[in-house]
């Protein structure tokens, strides 16, 4: 938010300059750089805080794998075939804001079992959502470029923002020192969510 003050403030200067030869510049050379589709979308992007990246925060954890790392913002327009269906929708109809959502990247979009084992204990706080690469072709490579073809695993926040970017091979371990960091640990969350189902 303070990025965004500054930046409106140092526009806003800018603007409401005085002096002639920098407001003969402006008016001139400002609806030509202010039509470019490319400054309208950056503009656009920095003044909602879409383009906002948290990847240096204690609260991203990257590993490796594709395009995305942990601290991005979820790409929004982006399909994936959800569940073991042939169902393909957008992958922000999946989230949830009221818990971290792991996507799992696998060939069936299935939750391979070590994952859903490695996240059990927050149940809920967490739910696990396998995805697999879409049919269509833009949208496949578009996919793949962001996530890969498979093995990926992604845990998305509740703002949706990437908490955790991980291969296949360690990823239950990362997932399980991620939860206990910053959700308790797991026999702490088992105990809490046995609780919550006996309440029920």
């Amino acid at each position: 938010m303070r990025t965004v003050l500054t930046r409106t403030e140092g526009m806003t200067g800018i603007i409401g300059s005085e002096n002639p030869v920098f407001r003969t510049l402006f008016n001139h050379l400002a609806p030509w750089i202010g039509g470019s589709g490319f400054v309208q979308e950056i503009a656009t992007a920095r003044l909602s805080q879409i383009a906002l990246g948290y990847r240096t925060s204690s609260l991203s954890e990257t590993y490796g794998h594709g395009e995305l790392h942990a601290g991005d913002r979820l790409p929004e327009d982006t399909l994936a075939r959800v569940g073991a269906g042939p169902e393909e929708r957008p992958l922000f109809t999946v989230l949830d804001p009221s818990r971290f959502v792991l996507l799992a990247i696998t060939v069936d979009g299935s939750v391979p079992e070590d994952l859903a084992d490695a996240v059990r204990p927050w149940a809920g706080l967490v739910q696990a959502v396998g995805i697999a690469v879409p049919a269509e072709e833009r949208a496949r490579v578009r996919f793949e470029s962001l996530f890969g073809k498979y093995g990926g695993v992604f845990v998305v926040r509740p703002d949706s923002y990437l908490g955790v970017v991980a291969g296949d091979h360690p990823a239950a371990a990362h997932l399980t020192a991620y939860f206990t960091k910053w959700l308790g640990p797991r026999e702490q969350a088992h105990s809490h969510s046995e609780e919550h189902a006996d309440a029920g």
